[in-house]
């Protein structure tokens, strides 16, 4: 929208740009102070730029940057699934940064809403909302099928984007947040007698490089069994129990499903054989009825 400093009704035209390549994906004449075009394919932020008149200068807004939504774990874009924690960015998503106690349906005022393939609207609760990003839960019982995400901003236009629902849309988390490195995930050693060791993180912050490089996994003595807890989301509606590698070799689950405690983390625990000893770095990677969820990495000295 053109705004004043300016005398009458502006006219001249805007230009629509990529701000990453600079290239012009519009040129619209103005309609009274604005200007529109639908949103292009790539996600690339966008500039307009107003040609100025004879009473209006030219001026460029602030980079708009394309609703995204991707599984919080992973940060894949592909598909989500019900029950899933997702991470919105985009432009004008809060009016300020807000954290929610518990989700809630309103945050800040902002709200999300899904139209799933059946035409069934429902509000994803809300985790946190800021400006450029936001983190929802994405609702039970959405339908499997292309649907329509919603973000309203108090001030703001509502802005839409079509996602793809699935069953499941499985993602682990990682020490970095990334989706990318190490596991965020546990070691639990039981005894032969019943008793087991306290939970030891996997990863460990390396203050000299300053990054989350794997922890030793010990596989304790020849009588213990050792578990691997791996958190992430987007994984408890599986058909069929999920499979597991690590180094490439089949790994046996314990359980897969929802964590418990806390809405959208689901959890999968994994049982780790004396026959890993010695591997070194190695990837681990979960598949849930046939879809891989993002590959993390552990060490096994």
């Amino acid at each position: 929208a053109v705004m004043a400093p300016g005398a009458g009704a502006p006219t001249g035209s805007v230009r629509f740009v990529n701000a990453a390549t600079n290239a012009v994906l519009a040129t619209v004449t103005l309609a009274g102070n604005s200007a529109a075009t639908t949103l292009p394919q790539a996600s690339d932020p966008i500039v307009a730029v107003y040609s100025g008149d004879a009473n209006f200068q030219t001026s460029s807004s602030d980079a708009l940057t394309q609703l995204a939504a991707t599984n919080s774990a992973s940060y894949a874009k592909l598909s989500l699934a019900a029950d899933e924690i997702v991470t919105l960015f985009g432009s004008n998503l809060g009016v300020a940064t807000s954290y929610a106690a518990a989700p809630s349906d309103t945050l800040g005022g902002t709200t999300v809403k899904i139209a799933d393939s059946i035409g069934v609207t429902r509000a994803a609760q809300i985790f946190y909302v800021s400006p450029a990003q936001a983190s929802i839960l994405m609702p039970a019982g959405v339908a499997p099928g292309p649907a329509t995400l919603t973000v309203a901003s108090s001030g703001q236009l509502p802005v839409s984007m079509t996602i793809a629902i699935g069953p499941v849309a499985p993602g682990l988390f990682t020490a970095n947040s990334t989706g990318q490195g190490v596991a965020a995930a546990q070691v639990i050693r039981v005894h032969a007698d019943g008793t087991q060791d306290a939970p030891q993180n996997v990863a460990v912050f390396d203050t000299r490089q300053n990054l989350w490089v794997p922890a030793p996994i010990d596989l304790g003595g020849p009588t213990d069994t050792v578990y691997l807890l791996l958190y992430g989301t987007g994984i408890r509606h599986y058909a069929a129990m999920p499979t597991c590698t690590i180094a490439g070799k089949p790994v046996a689950l314990a359980f897969a499903g929802a964590q418990g405690s806390f809405p959208g983390l689901d959890q999968v625990n994994l049982l780790l054989p004396s026959s890993l000893r010695g591997s070194g770095t190695v990837n681990l990677v979960v598949t849930v009825d046939g879809t891989a969820a993002n590959t993390v990495t552990l060490a096994i000295p």
